[in-house]
C-alpha cells in the first residue's frame, strides 16, 4: 500500500505565497509602467527572495517525507513522477502553440535542435545563459530543484550520519563562490547557492520544534522587516547581497511557518490553502508564459490597469494550472502508465514486490 505524503498546513500556505507571489513579480518585471507591484524591498528584489523561500520549502518538504532513502530507484522515480508528466504536458501545449503561430515545427532558426535533450530532462532554463534552448516553461530554478534532487539521496545520508561534516562542505562551497562564482552564471542561480537555500530548508524541518519557539518566530520577523525597509549601504557588492538574500529567504521562512499555521487554524482557509497549496507547481509552469502572452496583448501603465490584468493573468494561470493538473493526474492514473510505473518499480498489476 502507498504511503502518503505527509502535509504540513503552514507549507501549504507558504507554497501559495510563493506561487503568487512569483506570479506578481514576474508581472511587474514585463510591465512598463511604472509601477511595479511586490517588485523590490530595500535591499533586493522580491522575487530573489521567494527563489531563496521555494528551496528552502523544498528541502524542508524532501526532507519531512525523506529522511531516509532505502531505495535509490523508487526515491528517483517518485521524483520523476511528481515533476515531469506535467512538465512534458505544459511544455508540448505551449511548444505547439508556437509551431502553430510561426508555421514551422523547429521554430527557432538560432536554437540547435539537439538542445532538446535538455529540455527532455527539464535543465533547459537553468542553462539557457550558456546554450540557447527551447527553454519556453518551468524557469531556471525547476532545474535547479532537479539536480538538488538528483543529489539529495547523498545530502540526506549526510545530514543522518555526517552532519558537522555535511554541513561543513555545503557552507565552503557556499563561501567558495561568494568569493569566485563560478560556472559564469548570475551568482543567485548558481548550484551551490541554490545548494546552501535547499540545506537551510532541511534543517528548518530537522530543528522544526525549536524553529517554532515564540522566541524565534520574533527574531525572523524583525529581521524580516528591518532587511525589508532598511537600505543597507553594500556598495553594490553582489557577494554581499546574495548573503542578504539568503538571511531574508531564511527569516521570511520562519515567519510564514508561524503565519501560515495562525491563519490555517481557520478550517475553511486551511482547505483553500491546501487547494491552492496543490496547484503551486502547475503554476511555476505555466505563470510566465501566460504573462508574456498577456502583456503581448494589453500591457498596463498605471495602478488601476497593473491590477486589473493582474486580476486577469491569475485567473487564467491558477485556470490553466487546474487544466493542467487535471490531465497530468489523468494521465499518472492511466492503466498504461501504470503498467509503466510497475515495469519500473518491478511490481506486479496487484501492487506487491515480485
Amino acid at each position: 500500500m502507498a504511503v502518503r505524503k505527509k502535509k504540513l498546513s503552514d507549507i501549504e500556505f507558504i507554497r501559495t505565497v510563493c506561487a503568487l507571489g512569483i506570479v506578481v513579480y514576474h508581472l511587474s518585471c514585463h510591465v512598463e509602467g511604472s509601477f511595479k507591484l511586490f517588485f523590490s524591498y530595500a535591499n533586493g528584489q522580491w522575487g530573489d527572495a521567494v527563489v531563496m523561500l521555494f528551496f528552502m520549502m523544498s528541502g524542508s518538504m524532501i526532507y519531512l517525507n525523506n529522511k531516509e532513502v532505502p531505495s535509490l530507484k523508487t526515491f528517483y522515480y517518485k521524483r520523476w513522477k511528481s515533476i515531469f508528466p506535467a512538465f512534458y504536458i505544459g511544455f508540448l501545449a505551449f511548444f505547439m502553440w508556437d509551431v502553430l503561430k510561426y508555421r514551422h515545427f523547429l521554430f527557432r532558426e538560432d536554437v540547435n535542435p539537439l538542445s532538446l535533450v535538455l529540455t527532455l530532462f527539464g535543465i533547459d532554463g537553468y542553462f539557457l545563459y550558456a546554450v540557447p534552448s527551447y527553454y519556453i516553461l518551468g524557469e531556471w530554478f525547476l532545474g535547479a530543484l532537479i539536480m538538488l534532487y538528483a543529489l539529495y539521496p547523498a545530502l540526506a545520508n549526510g545530514v543522518r550520519k555526517r552532519p558537522y561534516i555535511t554541513a561543513g562542505i555545503v557552507t565552503a562551497l557556499y563561501a567558495w563562490i561568494l568569493v569566485y562564482n563560478v560556472f559564469d552564471i548570475k551568482l543567485l542561480r548558481n548550484f551551490f547557492s541554490c545548494l546552501i537555500s535547499f540545506y537551510l530548508g532541511i534543517l528548518v524541518m530537522k530543528y522544526r520544534d525549536t524553529i517554532k519557539k515564540f522566541p524565534v518566530f520574533i527574531g525572523a520577523a524583525a529581521v524580516m522587516l528591518i532587511l525589508a525597509f532598511v537600505k543597507f549601504p553594500v556598495n553594490d557588492n553582489i557577494s554581499v547581497k546574495n548573503l542578504i538574500e539568503h538571511v531574508m529567504g531564511l527569516s521570511m521562512y520562519i515567519t510564514f511557518i508561524w503565519v501560515g499555521e495562525f491563519i490555517t487554524r481557520a478550517k475553511p482557509l486551511k482547505i483553500l490553502f491546501e487547494k491552492l497549496g496543490a496547484l503551486s507547481y502547475p503554476v511555476f509552469l505555466v505563470q510566465h508564459q501566460i504573462i508574456v502572452r498577456v502583456l503581448a496583448v494589453y500591457s498596463p501603465l498605471g495602478a488601476k490597469d497593473y491590477m486589473l490584468t493582474l486580476a486577469v493573468i491569475l485567473a487564467i494561470t491558477l485556470a490553466s494550472a487546474f487544466l493542467l493538473k487535471l490531465v497530468t493526474d489523468f494521465t499518472v492514473n492511466s492503466g498504461a502508465f501504470k503498467d509503466l510505473e510497475n515495469m519500473i518499480l518491478g511490481k506486479r498489476k496487484n501492487g506487491n514486490n515480485g
